[in-house]
């Protein structure tokens, strides 16, 4: 089934960042309807979702899609952080935007942001969308060193880390469906968030986060 071209996106655009302990919050809102804060993974930005799934997820909500504290359009104070601090992050933005409650969703570490938001602060979440994260915590089951190594592995291309991150999870099939689009969305994709003051996970180039990358993953 093909998508057509949303009318949303010429209306999502950059707001005000949200001050928030010491950092300004960066996002962007797209869509009508109930309110859907989305979440993104490890180093990752707003603008790094694919155009269809965002395209389609506001047709019938409205998407507050953030840049997490340190990266994208969002500052930090300099010190580290860890993912309490993304989810009082998350949760200040919630209340600066008039919301008295939101759905969240969340990939990845972002999936970390949102569980860890829905306990500490319950009141602001009416329902939770978790994608391919885990509750995390030591118990969870950690991937073994040598896949460790290849997710966070930012050497070679885009194209080339894209082809990493995709082989531990999905089929050869998968694979050849799914790397020329991302071939495609890198090939636009301009170096403008590297710009911003908190940098950007993907320029293009093969420039990754600096500052997300000197720090342990969550």
């Amino acid at each position: 089934m093909r998508l057509r071209p949303s009318a949303h996106r010429c209306s999502c655009s950059r707001n005000p960042p949200i001050p928030a302990n010491g950092a300004q919050i960066g996002y962007r809102r797209i869509g009508n309807g109930r309110p859907l804060l989305v979440l993104n993974g490890f180093a990752a930005t707003s603008a790094d979702w694919d155009p269809s799934f965002i395209d389609r997820l506001a047709s019938s909500n409205e998407l507050i899609l953030l840049d997490n504290r340190g990266i994208g359009s969002s500052t930090d104070n300099g010190k580290p952080f860890d993912i309490a601090q993304l989810s009082d992050d998350a949760a200040r933005v919630i209340e600066t935007l008039g919301f008295e409650r939101t759905n969240v969703l969340g990939w990845s570490m972002g999936g970390f942001i949102a569980q860890t938001l829905a306990l500490n602060d319950p009141a602001r979440v009416r329902k939770l969308i978790l994608l391919s994260t885990d509750p995390g915590g030591t118990a969870a089951e950690l991937a073994s060193p040598a896949i460790l190594g290849q997710l966070t592995d930012t050497s070679g291309t885009p194209h080339q880390q894209a082809r990493r991150l995709l082989s531990p999870a999905v089929s050869q099939r998968s694979r050849r469906v799914h790397l020329p689009r991302i071939r495609r969305r890198c090939g636009r994709r301009a170096c403008e968030a590297l710009s911003q003051p908190g940098g950007s996970a993907d320029c293009g180039d093969g420039r990754m986060a600096p500052r997300w990358h000197l720090r342990s993953a969550p």
